[in-house]
């Protein structure tokens, strides 16, 4: 946890202890993260999460797509990032986010909903953490920004077959990125994506 502080205020951290140990009690009954990921709690999903902070654009409205048991979204409001959507089809843990808002006294949106379901669509930022192709993800955020006026950025925490993933995405997509190494995994990157265009 030392770690963290280097991120967070000591405030701050003593929420994601709470996160932690909510997110243990809960992960017995519901399979919300993969049970040997618990030890690595603070490096494996709090630091994965937070090193996308210095890669936050100015933007408007943010969704998290498939968060799961909220990372990255639910980490980075926890932060200090405002306007977070937190979004999952499975409404277990999107219950379970729930309880860890009232815990920590936040205000942050959830919604329970496939996302080719969802009608606010002025999104600018987009995330999501292992949760689908890049193929997918750009379908998504065409989706999810349709409505929004400001230039839309997808940050996007991949693996290692990203290359391929780009590959076949530039058979659907326009766009330009960036990738950066992730701290917290050799295989790991961080994807920009921005001026996203369906061909």
């Amino acid at each position: 946890m030392s770690d963290i502080c280097d991120y967070v205020s000591r405030e701050t951290a003593d929420k994601f202890a709470i996160y932690h140990d909510l997110l243990s009690s809960w992960n017995r009954n519901t399979a919300l993260v993969q049970l040997e990921t618990i030890d690595q709690f603070y490096r494996r999903h709090i630091l994965d999460s937070l090193q996308l902070m210095p890669l936050l654009p100015q933007f408007t409205n943010a969704i998290d797509l498939g968060t799961g048991a909220g990372f990255p979204g639910m980490v980075l409001s926890i932060a200090g990032i405002a306007n977070i959507t937190l979004c999952d089809s499975n409404q277990r843990k999107i219950v379970f986010l729930n309880e860890l808002s009232r815990l920590l006294d936040m205000k942050v949106e959830t919604l329970c909903a496939r996302i080719e379901s969802i009608k606010k669509c002025d999104y600018d930022l987009v995330f999501s953490r292992a949760y689908a192709d890049l193929s997918t993800l750009l379908k998504q955020v065409v989706h999810v920004s349709r409505e929004t006026q400001n230039p839309v950025t997808g940050l996007f925490l991949k693996g290692k077959i990203i290359d391929r993933e780009i590959e076949l995405a530039y058979k659907q997509y326009d766009f330009n990125y960036e990738k950066i190494d992730s701290i917290t995994s050799n295989d790991g990157v961080i994807l920009r994506v921005y001026n996203i265009r369906k061909l």
